[in-house]
C-alpha cells in the first residue's frame, strides 16, 4: 500500500512537471523576442535610408525616361510633318 502511494506522487510530480515546464518556457521565451534593441532599431532606419535613396534614384531615372520619351515624340511629330510636306 505504501509503495502504491510513493508510485502515485512520484507520477503526479513528474506529471506536474510535464504542464509546468512548457508553460515556462513559452513565457521566458516570449519575453526575449519581444525584446528590441537599439541596435535592431538603427539596423531598420539604416534600412529605410537605403530604400529611400534606391526610391529617388528610381524616380530621377524615371524623370529622366519621360523627357527622354517626350524629345522622341516630339521628333517624331516633326519628322510626320517633315513626310506629310514631302508628299505634297
Amino acid at each position: 500500500m505504501k509503495r502504491k502511494k510513493l508510485f502515485v506522487t512520484i507520477l503526479a510530480v513528474v506529471m506536474a512537471l510535464l504542464i509546468i515546464v512548457p508553460m515556462l518556457s513559452i513565457i521566458f521565451t516570449a519575453g526575449k523576442a519581444s525584446a528590441v534593441t537599439q541596435a535592431d532599431i538603427d539596423a531598420l532606419e539604416y534600412q529605410q535610408q537605403e530604400l529611400q535613396r534606391k526610391q529617388q534614384e528610381l524616380q530621377a531615372k524615371i524623370d529622366a525616361n519621360k523627357n527622354e520619351r517626350s524629345s522622341i515624340l516630339t521628333r517624331k511629330a516633326y519628322l510626320d510633318e517633315q513626310v506629310e510636306l514631302t508628299r505634297q
